[in-house]
């Protein structure tokens, strides 16, 4: 019996060691499809910016791809440069993969960079590692969603004993350059009375996106750095009347302006409580929107003409910051001329969520 017993807990043994080295195997990368001693960058698309689609793949055409490597210790200039100039069709799970041969890249300790969707635009690009950072690609439209998508610094260590035939496989998730902002209005408690608004203007936008973020400056660094940078122009978002209810998106570079003092939403319009360094221009280049309507009370033959403005940031009151990779999303429930109850909910890829009602008059809160 006791001999029986022996060889059932060397066959389990046995099984167990199998089903160990089975599942090993499994959580190996497989890189046989990579050319031998080549590099395999594995494109992951950015996560969904809304909780309701959350899990869902993303569907931004990814048509030409930049893979640029700087050595750890030599930044002045890229040591190798790639281009793929077409892009497959992604697999099940959503990921892109792209094969080098062995020549494309080198086994050194580096960092590598990977741009989709500039076409040429570093077609002669021999700048140092901040150069690509705070390289721009120009954005000549607020209602096209941008294509631009960035990965990196991605970390690259030869392993001990690594050779130079097997495949290296580097994971590059990609980021969305851009903001996404999505504005809608409704009427509340108009007691007969009505409103309309005629259009939605927004001014200080960005006319360049940085492939990074700030364009590779420190947290403390305002963005754009040079106002040249930022139209300035109230432009329209879309055309003609918004209806009840109606929304209107739109899309802009990062612009990164810090933290004001404001004590209440109803004061973030006023220059004096804005982020910037100049005693009344304070909230210069920080980026507003505007609806413009007409309004008409009950019994009355003629409208009156209003505006709302709304400077936008992470929150109602000291934040000025549009920042690469968010949704703002705005609902203004306007609920006459002389007050609006404004909720502003913000997320982005991790399902950060700014949520704040406030009541406040008009004539304090929009100018």
């Amino acid at each position: 019996m006791k001999s029986r017993n022996k060889i059932y807990s060397v066959l389990l043994v046995r099984i167990l060691a199998v089903l160990v080295l089975a599942g090993w195997l499994c959580g190996c990368e497989d890189t046989s499809g990579i050319p031998e001693g080549g590099f395999s960058f594995r494109l992951q698309q950015p996560p969904a910016l809304r909780v309701d689609t959350r899990g869902t793949l993303n569907t931004i055409p990814i048509n030409n791809v930049w893979v640029l490597q700087y050595k750890s210790d030599n930044t002045d200039e890229p040591l190798k440069t790639y281009y793929f100039s077409s892009v497959g069709d992604a697999l099940d799970n959503g990921t892109i993969e792209l094969n080098t041969d062995k020549a494309a890249f080198s086994r050194i300790t580096s960092r590598f960079y990977v741009i989709a969707n500039v076409g040429d635009a570093l077609k002669d690009f021999k700048g140092s590692e901040a150069d690509l950072m705070g390289k721009t690609v120009g954005c000549t439209t607020i209602t096209d969603q941008p294509s631009l998508l960035t990965a990196g610094p991605l970390n690259y260590t030869p392993e001990a004993g690594e050779g130079e035939t097997g495949a290296i496989p580097i994971i590059a998730p990609l980021q969305r350059a851009y903001a996404t902002i999505e504005m809608s209005w409704t009427k509340k408690d108009f007691m007969g009375n009505n409103m309309t608004i005629n259009s939605v203007e927004i001014a200080n936008v960005p006319n360049v996106m940085a492939l990074y973020a700030r364009g590779g400056g420190g947290l403390s660094v305002k963005y754009p750095v040079d106002a040249a940078m930022i139209n300035k122009n109230l432009q329209l978002v879309g055309s003609g009347a918004l209806d009840d209810s109606g929304s209107r998106t739109f899309y802009m570079g990062e612009n990164l302006r810090g933290m004001g003092t404001a004590p209440s939403f109803a004061d973030k319009n006023l220059d004096k409580y804005g982020p910037g360094d100049i005693e009344e221009n304070r909230l210069d280049n920080c980026t507003y929107i505007r609806l413009n309507g007409s309004y008409t009370y009950t019994g009355a033959t003629d409208p009156i003409g209003v505006s709302y403005t709304l400077y936008l940031g992470g929150n109602l009151m000291t934040d000025y910051n549009i920042r690469r990779g968010y949704l703002y999303k705005l609902t203004i429930n306007i609920s006459g001329a002389n007050s609006a109850d404004v909720r502003v909910t913000i997320t982005d890829g991790n399902v950060i969520m700014f949520d704040e009602v406030e009541i406040i008059p008009n004539e304090v809160n929009f100018r």
